[in-house]
This record gives structure tokens, C-alpha cells and sequence, in this order.
């Protein structure tokens, strides 16, 4: 019998979308958490590194949950570096998930900010931000 290289995909169960939604989000977690991993570790050999934009959490104030629209969102963040969904409960429909972040370092300091901006169905639902500055081991 001749085949064209891939398997055909095997029925999974009904809860599948729920699983497979989860192991995407953990995959893109994971992802970043590695990419920025991999960054602090180039920082301590190279001069100087820039990845992504600051944040605009000074325009935050002007989001309303349950009222401003994605387009809303849009035009006071920009266009996020990346785009998930996040379950906060089994009961609960997932929501989208926008992704903010800049990483920086001068080869001895790592300096972290992120915004996670969640959207439920085309309205802006909240946020989360954190920034941190971490000293990273140099050895000489």
C-alpha cells in the first residue's frame, strides 16, 4: 500500500480541546520562558542586548474591562509580540491572551518587563505586568 510520508491523525476524545488548548499554552510558556533563558545567558558574553518594546502600561488606565474593544487595545498597546489563550478555570470559556514584553541587558544586568493583556471574546478583560532586574553572575 503507498503512502505520502505522514500518518493520519488518531481520534482523540471529546475533552481533546481543552488538553490540546493546554499543552499549547504550556508549549508557548515554556518557549518564552527558554528564549529569555537563553538571552540572560548571550548577555553575560555579549556588550549590550535589546528584544522587543517597553510596555505602554501608562495607557492602561484608559482600558475598561467588559467596554473597550480589541481595537481599543490596539490603538493604546500596539500590536502585541505574541498571542495565546489562558483557562483560569475548568468552568469557565478560555480567553484570548496578548503578550507585551522587553528584555534588555548591558552584559551584567537583565532587565524583564512583560504585560499580559486577556480578552474575552472581542472586549478587553484585564491585565497582569511585572518588570524585574536580576544581576547576572559574570565570572572573570
Amino acid at each position: 500500500m503507498a503512502t505520502c510520508g505522514s500518518r493520519m491523525q488518531e481520534r482523540l476524545p471529546r475533552n481533546s480541546s481543552v488538553r490540546t488548548m493546554r499543552d499549547r499554552l504550556v508549549q508557548v510558556l515554556f518557549g518564552r520562558l527558554a528564549a529569555l533563558l537563553l538571552i540572560g545567558c548571550i548577555a553575560g558574553c555579549a556588550g549590550s542586548i535589546r528584544w522587543g518594546a517597553a510596555p505602554r502600561v501608562d495607557r492602561l488606565d484608559g482600558l475598561k474591562p467588559g467596554t473597550s474593544t480589541t481595537a481599543d487595545v490596539l490603538l493604546a498597546l500596539g500590536e502585541p509580540r505574541g498571542r495565546g489563550a489562558t483557562r483560569f478555570s475548568p468552568d469557565l470559556p478560555p480567553r484570548s491572551t496578548w503578550f507585551y514584553e522587553l528584555v534588555e541587558s548591558d552584559g551584567k544586568n537583565v532587565k524583564l518587563k512583560i504585560l499580559v493583556v486577556f480578552i474575552d471574546g472581542q472586549r478587553y478583560d484585564g491585565h497582569f505586568w511585572f518588570a524585574s532586574t536580576a544581576l547576572v553572575d559574570v565570572k572573570e
